[in-house]
């Protein structure tokens, strides 16, 4: 074996630019979960809108036009008057009857059957207001700006909208975290002004989505009362905003799982020399089989002037992603030893699969990309 620190192996710069443009194909594939997110952000603008005329006509129902236009002359005529509020988030009920009794901690009845009740929800308008609707509960925040101006972040080098995806599982005060969603809300607009020379996508956002209303300055101390006809069409834009950031969610956790099987399938030779030493040490003493073989990508250079390499590197992961299905031994290790070799290490093989590995795998052609499956072991 060749001392360590003369092996051929990737440079982390030159594997985090492999990732990179892998992850740029996957993101551009047109899936399942990508067609979800899409559809839902088309519609959730219009949705918005005709939702919000909705509400501006319930916030007039409860609050009259002229009467805010009398608290607005007192206001402006007294320094000690201070009445009106301009408002982007409501508290919304509608009264219905009990469908069943409503106990206390020692089993009493507080409210009976039948007995008059509200039904009430918050609804949020801003861009980074609560997004929580009953089973598609999301915190508040701007999960929703991220997923709306996905594509906006996506063009800044220091933005990333798909951060509190990606690090979920991570503790909320990383500073890798805070620093990426500083830079997001920045450049969004989000408390703080526009980074850029742009409008700010926040003001432009939340502009057409608020309204003069007489109360105290929090929306939790009015509420506005509407017919539940009302109140369900205002909670299905809510479930429909909720949906649309777990689609986003769903989508880049898709995408992520099939990076994290590239990186794990394509451990590279920094692996695959440790692992070449330990299995001929351990094959010379057990006197096992012991099988490499060499895979070439034909025609790779042709596809990738052809096509371009995010094209290339997409048919590799595919070419990959079908030895990778073939495996079936944790033993099995696919590596690549670099450009378009891709070594495939069997321990312990009996010698017909040896030779079929070797007659299928010794030559792989990209533009067919077929799938091969594993054989039968002959009877004896």
């Amino acid at each position: 074996m060749t001392d360590k620190k003369h092996r051929i192996r990737l440079n982390q710069e030159y594997r985090n630019k492999i990732a990179k443009r892998i992850e740029l194909g996957l993101d551009q594939e047109h899936t399942i979960e990508k067609e979800k997110y899409l559809q839902l952000r088309e519609q959730i603008k219009p949705l918005q809108d005709k939702t919000w005329n909705l509400m501006y006509q319930i916030g007039r129902e409860n609050y009259p036009q002229e009467d805010v236009d009398m608290a607005w002359h007192l206001q402006k005529k007294y320094d000690n008057v201070n009445t009106i509020a301009p408002d982007s988030c409501f508290h919304v009920a509608y009264m219905d009857t009990r469908k069943e009794d409503k106990l206390n901690y020692n089993g009493d009845v507080v409210e009976a059957k039948g007995q008059p009740m509200e039904v009430e929800e918050h609804f949020d308008f801003k861009v980074d207001g609560s997004v929580q609707s009953g089973s598609n509960s999301r915190q508040s925040g701007n999960q929703f700006a991220y997923a709306y101006f996905r594509d906006e972040l996506k063009a800044q080098p220091d933005c990333n909208p798909d951060i509190n995806i990606l690090m979920k599982d991570k503790d909320s005060n990383n500073p890798y975290q805070r620093k990426i969603t500083e830079a997001n809300d920045k450049y969004l607009g989000i408390g703080h002004q526009s980074s850029s020379n742009h409008t700010s996508y926040q003001a432009e956002w939340d502009k057409d989505y608020s309204m003069d209303l007489i109360g105290r300055e929090y929306c939790r101390d009015r509420q506005l009362m509407t017919t539940k006809e009302n109140y369900d069409q205002l909670l299905f834009w809510k479930n429909q905003k909720a949906q649309f950031v777990i689609a986003h969610e769903n989508w880049v956790e898709s995408i992520q799982n099939q990076m994290s099987e590239i990186k794990l399938g394509l451990k590279g030779y920094k692996y695959l020399d440790e692992a070449l030493e330990l299995e001929w040490s351990r094959s010379s003493s057990t006197k096992e089989h012991l099988s490499l073989i060499l895979c070439d990508i034909d025609h790779l250079k042709a596809f990738n002037d052809n096509y371009g390499h995010v094209a290339g590197d997409h048919a590799l992961v595919r070419t990959v992603k079908t030895i990778m299905d073939t495996l079936q031994r944790p033993s099995d290790l696919p590596a690549r030893y670099g450009g378009k070799n891709l070594p495939l290490f069997y321990p312990a093989l009996q010698p017909w699969v040896q030779w079929w590995l070797q007659s299928n795998y010794a030559s792989l052609w990209i533009p067919s990309l077929f799938h091969m499956p594993f054989p039968t072991p002959p009877r004896s």
